[in-house]
């Protein structure tokens, strides 16, 4: 799949989405996916670090228990969330905006505080077909999203 260039974020959260607790699958990659490996951490795998062979990281994804969930309070209007990303490090708030986004129920919609421009999620989002909205704001930026 990454080698014909296909980003497989979607598949794999799809195939542990499917996960019963205490089931499990072998993700095998040619890079260490640390963003990915925090998302499905927080949405309650557990990974564990397999031998690698051939040069290929294995990880075993094995369902534990159901992700975490947040309710924050939004000062914005017509937002149904809202999230203060600016002190995490990329890629955490990029993650954090997508699991929020995919917990939404469709039409609402997701608010979050950056201090970067988060030009690889606009991207994302944009080819999924999710209305994004960008602006600055008290030397940073808000991004509002909305599930469609």
């Amino acid at each position: 799949m990454i080698e014909n260039g296909n980003d497989p974020f979607e598949t794999v959260v799809s195939a542990f989405d499917r996960l019963t607790p205490g089931e499990s699958f072998t993700l095998v990659v040619p890079f260490d996916p640390k963003p990915l490996i925090a998302f499905l951490s927080r949405r309650g795998a557990k990974p564990t670090l397999l031998q690698n062979e051939r040069g290929d990281v294995r990880y075993l994804i094995t369902s534990e228990a159901q992700p975490r969930t947040e309710n924050r309070a939004c000062p914005y209007p017509n937002a149904d969330g809202v999230m203060d990303l600016r002190n995490l490090e990329p890629p955490e708030p990029m993650l954090q905006i997508l699991e929020a986004l995919e917990k939404a129920p469709t039409g609402k919609t997701v608010v979050a505080l950056l201090s970067r421009t988060p030009g690889h999620l606009i991207t994302m989002l944009e080819r999924r077909g999710v209305p994004v909205k960008l602006e600055e704001k008290d030397g940073g930026f808000v991004i509002t999203v909305t599930k469609p």
